[in-house]
């Protein structure tokens, strides 16, 4: 297989005259965005030029394709945070060591294996010997995020990623909001109504990502 780019110089409108190009800034030889979108509101959203489509419902044009309904990502623990910024200046360090443990782990893993007690005591051993310098109590107060890194590994490695994304779903609030509103509607057009009587801009909560 061969390999294509495709570059454009023009902006993307859709038929009723709305402009789906975000903007962005020129910085540093770096295009970077103005507004990302885990910063979206619904106040944010709403400033923009508003259109309506062929069936009447209200979009906004000038800041891409924003979703109708905006439901933030879970978001990590103070100590879950901790250990996050702990791992980054080692952080390639910290992924070979936790794909070759996984690895190890998988082997003699069930699908429904559950994370236990003594790989979080491993995964740090051999993290200390790998040269990364974590506090053990630092470790300790964040087993949640370290059980998470460990789970998702093994699951992709013994059953793949879709398996391994259905663990993670507990984790995942916008896939969580969107099966929870394609189980209220019927059609295409419940989701439309459902969609527009959503007014409450979801929040993070303490459940945890993985980076």
């Amino acid at each position: 297989m061969g390999y294509a780019l495709k570059i454009t110089t023009a902006k993307w409108y859709t038929p009723s005259g709305r402009s789906i190009q975000r903007e962005r800034k020129f910085e540093n030889g770096k295009f970077v965005e103005t507004q990302p979108d885990s910063l979206e509101t619904e106040a944010k959203k709403k400033s923009r030029p508003a259109y309506r489509s062929d069936a009447g419902r209200v979009v906004y044009g000038g800041g891409g394709i924003t979703p109708d309904i905006l439901v933030h990502d879970d978001t990590l623990t103070a100590a879950e945070q901790t250990l996050s910024k702990a791992f980054a200046p080692k952080s390639q360090d910290v992924y070979v060591t936790l794909y070759a443990y996984s690895l190890e782990l998988s082997r003699n893993a069930s699908k429904d294996f559950k994370v236990q007690p003594q790989w979080r005591d491993e995964f740090y051993r051999r993290l200390t010997g790998k040269g990364v310098a974590v506090d053990r109590a630092q470790y300790d107060a964040a087993g949640r995020y370290v059980d998470r890194l460990l789970e998702q590994r093994v699951a992709r490695l013994v059953a793949g990623d879709s398996t391994a994304k259905r663990r993670d779903l507990p984790f995942d609030a916008p896939l969580r909001k969107a099966i929870e509103v394609m189980e209220k509607g019927q059609s295409q057009r419940d989701l439309f109504t459902i969609a527009a009587a959503t007014h409450v801009v979801e929040r993070p909560t303490a459940a945890a990502t993985a980076p």
